[in-house]
């Protein structure tokens, strides 16, 4: 299975979203990516990460148009900006679920 993650920016939620998946489901294709271009994952969420997980990671971040032409099984949009940005792309007709802002713990 074929999995593409993406959010407005690929340095946090879609990093640990990604990182989770590949934990729980080793045998899968997953993949992370922004709509918009950044240079680096975010220190904290790279330190929680390795923390979490018991191993050192080298994080790297995409950008969504190295995956256009690719074939997905699904596409997790992290925020109703991810999903609004990636209807406009040619990821269209593809499995596209959303994570839902009334989802997100209150703080």
């Amino acid at each position: 299975m074929n999995i593409l993650i993406i959010d407005k920016k690929d340095d946090s939620l879609s990093q640990i979203a990604r990182l989770w998946f590949e934990a729980i489901c080793p045998s899968y294709n997953i993949l992370s990516s922004g709509i918009e271009e950044t240079d680096s994952v975010c220190p904290i969420v790279k330190e929680v990460m390795e923390e979490c997980l018991g191993r050192k990671l080298e994080l790297e971040t995409n950008h969504i148009s190295e995956y256009i032409e690719d074939e997905w099984d699904i596409v997790l949009a992290m925020s109703e900006e991810a999903k609004q940005d990636i209807s406009q792309l040619a990821l269209l007709g593809k499995s596209i679920i959303s994570y839902q802002e009334e989802t997100r713990p209150k703080t």
